[in-house]
């Protein structure tokens, strides 16, 4: 056990001074010493794969300091969930998620809520489905409308609740050009248009 343990370390430091001599950022070309030796376990190869890294590293990932790692995390989580992920290898990703839900970059936002969706549907709409209707009529943020249409329209299709949230939206919007972004991603929940424009306007 010990010499596969100095043997994980070498090669971990191994990794970062070969980076470091290609002229690479090592934060972002390869995880740190610590998240191999994390990742390296014959348990954690067991687990469920996505993005060439199992669950337990994107979860480890959704505390990461940087904001970008923290949104491909959840959208990796949010890819294993809809490619049949085991419930018990995603359930440490909710409380992080649900954490993100209050993130202050948007974007962040919109991805927590669309991954903890993708995750737990019942148990997660009440808190995420809120998040996703404002990013979609926040007229400020066209990316982020986006990003929520994309997320709403495969989810309305098996939720009446995100259809009447959607109705809601469009009765509540103090915007002409708001009601009818919104009106097109009903459209195509459901059945009247094929797919989403290009860009809500």
């Amino acid at each position: 056990m010990k010499a596969k343990m100095v043997w994980a370390i070498r090669a971990a430091l191994a990794i970062e001074l070969v980076g470091a001599g290609a002229g690479l950022n090592c934060a972002c070309a390869v995880a740190p010493a610590r998240d191999v030796l994390a990742w390296s376990t014959p348990a954690n190869r067991l687990e469920h794969e996505v993005g060439g890294h199992p669950i337990s590293f994107w979860v480890h990932q959704l505390d990461d300091l940087e904001p970008g790692r923290r949104q491909q995390a959840a959208n990796q989580l949010a890819t294993a969930a809809t490619n049949g992920a085991d419930a018990d290898e995603l359930r440490p990703a909710i409380a992080p998620l649900t954490k993100m839900l209050q993130d202050p970059v948007g974007g962040l936002r919109v991805s927590g809520a669309n991954a903890l969706i993708c995750i737990e549907p019942k148990g997660q709409m009440a808190a995420a489905l809120p998040v996703l209707i404002k990013a979609l009529v926040d007229s400020k943020e066209p990316g982020f409308q986006m990003g929520a249409a994309k997320a709403l329209v495969p989810l309305g299709k098996g939720h009446p609740e995100v259809v009447q949230g959607l109705k809601e939206a469009i009765q509540n919007a103090s915007d002409d050009r708001i009601r009818r972004w919104v009106q097109k991603v009903l459209d195509v929940i459901e059945g009247r248009a094929r797919a989403l424009p290009p860009n809500p306007w």
